[in-house]
């Protein structure tokens, strides 16, 4: 029935079915060419990789040093830049939390969601929640891929606090270091390592629609306002932008989609990534 294959993991062997999901959380900071060949690695063997990228909304640190969205961008790019087909992979965005517990609910969350019931890893804390709970039903284990690590992501921000491009160039795909070397989280990485950069204000996120309507006859253009509900508690009765609230495990370009539908019925599709901020 299933498509089985055989891994040897943990000196254990255990069969995985490559029609289930996987789970693999990491920071990615930033996405590099070890990333890569894991995930792709990860994707022959289940059906689909939801990549759960960990501190998306914590910034200005040596630890964290590049926006959750700015590394999405990348990752994306990178994948594309592969040729992986986007159903074989999703991005999840998880915020930190200070709760094992609270932790490992949401990434039975996750799992539920998509149907995934192993964690890829080697990070022994993410096992040790996981071999302390196996009423979750979520296996957790370090696959051995056969992928000779030479670097982490530790080194190619060291790499970049140096500028020392030739390593970068050896350790990034050119889409990723474009993006790095034409976005702001170059200068990012250098300033969190100074503990100088902006910290990532924590509260309600949101987000909020321009849309840009053009008279084909006039020429002339327009933007789409909605009026507040007068029992607004803020600015009833007032024109304003459509917009909402980022959803849990949600990125600001999913919620601009979903909002947009909300709010004015509009279906709309993001046609390019690496336009986002």
């Amino acid at each position: 029935m299933y498509d089985n294959c055989t891994r040897f993991i943990n000196r254990e062997k255990i069969e995985i079915l490559s029609k289930e999901a996987v789970i693999w959380p990491a920071r990615i900071e930033p996405p590099h060419k070890m990333h890569l060949e894991y995930i792709l690695r990860l994707s022959k063997l289940f059906s689909k990789v939801v990549i759960v990228l960990g501190s998306a909304s914590t910034h200005g640190d040596p630890r964290h040093c590049i926006l959750g969205m700015v590394r999405y961008k990348m990752l994306v790019s990178m994948l594309n830049e592969a040729g992986l087909s986007s159903d074989k992979y999703i991005v999840v965005p998880l915020d930190d939390n200070n709760s094992d517990e609270l932790w490992a609910n949401e990434m039975v969350e996750i799992a539920e969601k998509y149907n995934a019931s192993f964690i890829a890893t080697w990070n022994e804390w993410i096992k040790s929640i996981f071999d302390s709970r196996p009423q979750y039903g979520i296996t957790v284990f370090d696959p051995d891929l056969g992928i000779p690590e030479t670097f982490r992501a530790t080194d190619v921000r060291n790499a970049i606090i140096k500028g020392d491009l030739d390593t970068l160039k050896k350790m990034l795909t050119p889409s990723v270091l474009q993006m790095l070397l034409e976005n702001d989280c170059y200068q990012g990485v250098i300033l969190s390592n100074q503990n100088r950069a902006v910290k990532f204000i924590e509260g309600r996120q949101t987000v909020d629609m321009v849309l840009f309507v053009k008279d084909v006859k006039t020429e002339k253009l327009y933007v789409l306002f909605g009026k507040r509900k007068s029992n607004k508690k803020d600015f009833p009765n007032t024109l304003a932008l459509p917009g909402g609230p980022i959803h849990k495990y949600e990125f600001p370009d999913e919620a601009i989609v979903r909002v947009m539908k909300e709010e004015t019925g509009l279906e709309i599709k993001i046609q390019d990534r690496s336009f986002l901020d």
